[in-house]
């Protein structure tokens, strides 16, 4: 009722009956930013006891400082908050009747209002959704409740609907139903005094919120003042009320005081008549007054311009009957929602993105995943290398043990073939000196003399090779170890280089194995022929002993 219920009419329509009469609809961006119009629209008459406001907004940051400003500067004694208007220019900005399907929107603001409102009484006007598809007035009803708020209206009808075809009242019965706890305002195609009245009988609310159907109709309000009053008397008494039913003279004086309440509101008489020709085809509805009486009145530029066009009336014609009732102001056909096509094609794109995102999702898992298997690879390569390494020092250190015990048992045999000398120089003396039986011990030490030295060629000749193959060895692990670092440092595949020192590993093993079994059974063997040549040197010895 933007444009409609200004502080003229709430004062013409409260000279008829009682209610609460909401102002016009203002932004709460606008009443932040001290707009002189918007805060104009929230100034009230003084005889006013109630003062209702009526915001709009869709942050809830604003509607919290619009609702503070209302309260610490004494501006309000109720305050609406509008999430029922269908029009395009404030749903396509998410606001109205649209608000509501961002639930968590709707919920902040609605909470953030009523903390700022305080011990003001705050109140919500919503619709059924935004279309049948996507109805949200349960919910949002029940967010409303939670949030603390003093009552709660429905118009029976979805945003897409407009004000085309019939409210759903049935709606409006559920919403009751399921908010015991909380009161519940009914809207919609409530035309007359009667229809008030079914519609609490039908759906159980608390009251009614009227809009469309006090156009040019103030008198309306006297109508539900006295239906509400037999109500409240007997809330089923089936006692005819007494309408008002008046005759062209009264509609003509109604519209005439409503001139001039417009003039005390503006405080502009061209102003205010330029407002009142909206009103020309509201007030008229149904009398005969032909169409160049209703074109001259809506063109009317002051209020004795206007006193002449109606002075041109029969002011005794009577009540025109149904044709002066029913529906008025909008009506139109079923509209989509503007939020609703902007909705879809986000959603849409939404979609899209998540679609995007969840390939590009799986895509980085898996190339995750593979680097997670590559460096465990090259943690286990590393600990492999490692492990290498260790394995190459302690064959560094048993080479270097037994490259010490080669040494020392070669020592020992030169020590021996230096006893052997001494044994040959023994026999050319005893050659000499003696005959007989010791030639025969001198060809035993002969004997034991030539298998020492055939015993020694063999331990020499078996060294190196045992040595030539532990360098070998040696050679080939160090050049092993420096391909597989040069590899990973390149950034090769971990996994083929894992593959590799495994294969490698088991390689150097067996390399390993056969180095030190092979070593071992030349130092068992040389050992033996040290021993044997120990034992032939001792029984040459003896036999010296004997004989000499």
């Amino acid at each position: 009722m933007a444009g409609i219920t200004n502080t003229a009419f709430r004062l013409l329509c409260r000279e008829f009956g009682g209610g609460l009469y909401v102002a016009e609809m203002v932004t709460s961006r606008a009443l932040v930013e001290r707009n002189e119009e918007s805060l104009r629209l929230v100034g009230h008459h003084p005889s006013e006891e109630i003062r209702s406001v009526q915001l709009y907004g869709v942050d809830p940051k604003t509607i919290a400082e619009a609702v503070t400003i209302l309260v610490a500067e004494d501006r309000a004694d109720h305050i609406d908050l509008n999430f029922g208007c269908p029009v395009p220019k404030v749903t396509r900005k998410g606001g109205g009747a649209a608000l509501p399907w961002k639930q968590d929107l709707f919920a902040s603001i609605v909470n953030a209002a009523v903390k700022a409102a305080g011990d003001i009484p705050l109140t919500v006007k919503m619709r059924k959704g935004i279309d049948d598809n996507h109805l949200t007035y349960l919910d949002a009803g029940k967010a409303a409740r939670d949030a603390g708020v003093t009552a709660i209206a429905l118009h029976g009808r979805t945003a897409s609907e407009y004000y085309s075809g019939t409210a759903d009242w049935g709606s409006i019965a559920t919403l009751r139903e399921s908010l015991p706890d909380v009161q519940v305002l009914g809207n919609g195609d409530i035309w007359s005094a009667a229809d008030a009245i079914r519609m609490m009988r039908e759906t159980g609310v608390d009251g009614v919120v009227v809009g469309r159907g006090c156009l040019g109709r103030p008198w309306l309000f006297g109508d539900l003042q006295a239906a509400f009053d037999e109500y409240q008397r007997d809330p089923n008494s089936n006692a005819a009320i007494d309408p008002i039913q008046p005759n062209l003279g009264q509609v003509a004086d109604a519209f005439k005081r409503h001139g001039e309440l417009l003039v005390d509101f503006f405080e502009d008489e061209a102003k205010a008549c330029r407002d009142i020709r909206k009103h020309v085809a509201w007030y008229f509805k149904g009398y005969p007054v032909g169409g160049e009486f209703r074109a001259s009145l809506a063109q009317v530029e002051s209020l004795s311009h206007m006193d002449e066009i109606l002075g041109t009336l029969d002011r005794s014609q009577p009540y025109p009957g149904e044709e002066a009732e029913g529906p008025r102001g909008r009506l139109g056909g079923a509209k989509q929602t503007a939020l609703e096509i902007e909705r879809r094609n986000a959603l849409d794109a939404i979609r899209a993105l998540m679609q995007q995102d969840e390939l590009k999702r799986k895509e980085l898992d898996t190339q995750k995943e593979l680097l997670d298997a590559q460096l465990k690879s090259i943690e286990a390569a590393e600990k492999d290398l490692e492990i290498a390494k260790q394995k190459e020092r302690s064959f560094q250190i048993q080479f270097g043990m037994l490259q010490q015990f080669e040494q020392e048992q070669l020592k020992a045999i030169a020590d021996r073939l230096r006893a052997g000398q001494d044994i040959n120089q023994f026999e050319e003396q005893f050659l000499r000196e003696n005959g007989g039986e010791g030639g025969r011990n001198i060809a035993d030490a002969r004997s034991a003399r030539r298998g020492a030295a055939a015993g020694a060629n063999d331990v020499f000749a078996g060294i190196p090779d045992a040595m030539d193959t532990a360098a070998k060895s040696v050679d080939e692990l160090e050049k092993v170890l420096a391909d597989l670092l040069v590899e990973l440092k390149k950034g090769g595949s971990a996994i083929e280089a894992k593959a590799r020192i495994e294969a490698e590993k088991k390689e150097l093993q067996k390399q390993y194995e056969d180095f030190f079994k092979g070593n071992t059974e030349a130092i068992r063997k040389l050992a033996a022929v040290v021993e044997d040549l120990n034992k032939k040197i001792d029984a040459v010895a003896l036999a010296t002993q004997v004989n000499g």
